[in-house]
């Protein structure tokens, strides 16, 4: 499941990070910045801070930088695409005042041997929030136009036909969330629909299409926890399974054989060691009794 931080988490972590840091061997140098762009991005969501400063310590970093990012609406209407904004996407940002100095988002960054590492976790919040400007604006704009009414069939038509199109890939669905805005632009070409907007597909598609793909995937472990020992006697006899005696390999056989009879969906890791587990243990045959000849 997806890490969730409300602004009251993440200022739990921006005071933590500097024990937590120390605790790791790392040293934190305040009031410094990292201006590169990231070579290696930490989603927040898949990794929480703790393992994000071991990766760090592992990565020998000699310091890290961390950058807690309030909210302020007077701030948001200062960047250019925000300052002009329609009249209902305004009537956002002014309820979003309530907001005001609010933690949005945390994030760490260090380097490394010429690599530039960032860990960032956001408010539960500050996404919707964006996007129902975004959408706010995007619908003030669709208004406007004298075919509103053909383009709101058309954009309807074209989110529903991306959404069924990643959902019914097995690679999209199969892939980390974290990487599979990387995979849908090529899934969608390949299903023969049209190029989506990046703004509609991060913000429209994406989330709709993880959304399914997450529902489907928790379905199935759900069914799938109540026959572990059943899943692991079918994993006993997998051929891949039987050829490989490490716990990393065999987990890993596992969670491809459990994707496989989950249509590809993705599960959890935790899952696959379950079952793995339940094929390692010997088989009881003391209730066998021999047949009279």
């Amino acid at each position: 499941m997806s890490l969730i931080y409300t602004s009251d988490k993440l200022s739990e972590i921006s005071i933590a990070i500097s024990e937590s840091a120390r605790d790791a061997g790392l040293l934190v140098l305040p009031g410094v910045e990292i201006v590169r762009s990231p070579d290696v991005e930490l989603d927040g969501e898949e990794v929480d801070i703790l393992a994000a400063l071991h990766v760090a310590a592992l990565v020998n970093a000699p310091f890290i930088c961390v950058d807690a990012a309030t909210f302020e609406a007077d701030e948001l209407r200062e960047i250019p695409e925000y300052s002009d904004l329609p009249v209902e996407a305004e009537r956002i940002v002014e309820s979003a005042e309530t907001r005001n100095g609010l933690l949005m988002s945390v994030a760490v960054s260090w380097v490394s041997d010429g690599l530039s590492y960032r860990w960032m976790a956001q408010a539960d919040w500050i996404g919707p929030l964006l996007s129902n400007i975004e959408a706010a604006v995007q619908d003030s704009e669709l208004e406007a136009d004298a075919e509103y009414e053909n383009s709101r069939i058309e954009y309807r038509e074209t989110f529903q036909a991306a959404v069924a199109a990643l959902v019914e890939s097995r690679r999209f669905r199969g892939e980390q969330l974290s990487r599979r805005k990387l995979v849908a632009p090529s899934v969608l070409s390949e299903a023969g629909v049209r190029d989506a907007p990046e703004g509609f597909l991060n913000r429209q598609v994406l989330p709709e299409a993880n959304r399914i793909v997450a529902m489907k995937a928790y379905e199935y472990e759900q069914a799938f926890r109540t026959r572990v020992l059943q899943m692991g006697s079918e994993l006993r006899g997998h051929p891949d399974w039987q050829r490989v005696f490490t716990k990393a390999r065999r987990t890993d056989i596992a969670l491809k054989f459990l994707m496989e009879k989950a249509e590809g969906y993705r599960l959890p890791k935790l899952l696959a060691e379950e079952v793995s587990e339940a094929a390692a243990k010997p088989v009881n045959t003391a209730h066998v009794q021999a047949r009279p000849e």
